[in-house]
């Protein structure tokens, strides 16, 4: 998160990034690091990308990115965001 450059994949469960799909442009994402940083992103682009198509997923200059297959797996539910600040 500090670099600015976060990528994260989680499956597509309930209980982890299944819900990914219901973002929408303008909400807010925080993130919370292990030393208690926090961070807030805000959703700029979702996009649903070809499962193959990894140079794709680093592309840009996105401050996170949060990606999960689709069901059946051939697909990427793709989530792009740009920082809003950092907090104590």
């Amino acid at each position: 998160a500090e670099d600015g450059d976060m990528i994260i994949a989680a499956q597509n469960y309930s209980s982890h990034f299944g819900r990914l799909k219901e973002l929408s442009q303008g909400d807010i994402i925080v993130f919370s690091d292990l030393y208690g940083q926090v961070y807030e992103y805000c959703v700029k682009e979702m996009s649903t990308l070809d499962g193959t198509a990894v140079s794709d997923m680093k592309s840009g200059e996105w401050d996170l990115t949060l990606f999960t297959c689709t069901k059946g797996g051939k697909q990427r539910v793709t989530i792009r965001c740009e920082a809003l600040n950092s907090l104590q």
